[in-house]
């Protein structure tokens, strides 16, 4: 009967041990008390810790991570309580808020009223409107906040939002009324795309999803294409941004 030789090593966190087990990610020998269970076998505390933090595509078109969704959360709660306000004082907080063209009084952005171009983005002119654009923020939204970090998705959100904003604010026919978070979920859908695809992760629904909305935009009247163009570019070229090594000096979701 032949005998089996079995190789040892010290450990590398603790070279007074030996073993014979080694991470099954960098190879290095590794002791019971630096074993991390894995999928499959252990791996070395580095590459546990960082393998937390990696992300996986999903056969669904998903991003796995482990932060939290919280500003979601937040965005979408604070949006509905906005609308409520909304009916509550009829027409004072839209007269406030919304972004109104050029040729109509109230004073518009370039009078100063810069603000109107985020809390325009606040305001809804139907349930069916803010229900639309609540339920897309909350399933693009939480996937790319806990993809991105909760900084960096607030970077993208904001920015999607005022670019949305601007692009209706100067293209629009004059006395265009302007409001809804249309312009920020479009950036989130480019985002999406962008993201799905540098991970290799299957987007085709949503840019089936992005095709049908961007058509409806150009021939149902009222909708504001021109806020959704503006808002989908500027997600395009801010998720870009964020993904360069410039952009994950913020924060190491990556």
């Amino acid at each position: 009967m032949s005998e089996e030789v079995f190789e040892t090593s010290n450990c590398v966190n603790h070279p007074a041990r030996t073993t014979r087990v080694s991470c099954n990610r960098c190879l290095s020998p590794i002791c019971p008390e630096c074993m991390n269970v894995a999928s499959v076998g252990f791996q070395c505390p580095l590459c546990a810790a960082d393998s937390q933090v990696v992300i996986r595509p999903s056969r669904t078109g998903g991003f796995l991570q482990r932060h939290a969704a919280t500003w979601t959360k937040r965005l979408v709660f604070f949006i509905g309580g906005v609308y409520v306000l909304q009916l509550l004082s009829q027409t004072l907080i839209a007269r406030n808020w919304a972004v109104f063209t050029l040729g109509l009084h109230p004073p518009a952005v370039t009078s100063g009223e810069w603000w109107r171009l985020v809390t325009a983005t606040f305001l809804h002119g139907s349930l069916l409107h803010l229900g639309f654009n609540l339920l897309a923020l909350w399933l693009l939204g939480t996937q790319i906040e806990k993809f991105l970090g909760s900084k960096n998705f607030l970077i993208l959100y904001f920015a999607s939002a005022i670019g949305g904003s601007l692009a209706s604010y100067y293209f629009s026919p004059p006395a265009t009324f302007s409001i809804g978070a249309s312009g920020a979920v479009f950036g989130l859908m480019g985002a999406f795309v962008v993201i799905g695809k540098k991970m290799q992760a299957d987007v085709s629904q949503v840019l089936v999803f992005l095709a049908i909305n961007i058509v409806l935009g150009f021939t149902i009247s009222g909708i504001d294409w021109r806020a959704h163009l503006g808002g989908l570019i500027t997600g395009i070229i801010v998720t870009k941004l964020l993904l360069t090594p410039f952009g994950r000096k913020n924060k190491s979701n990556y």
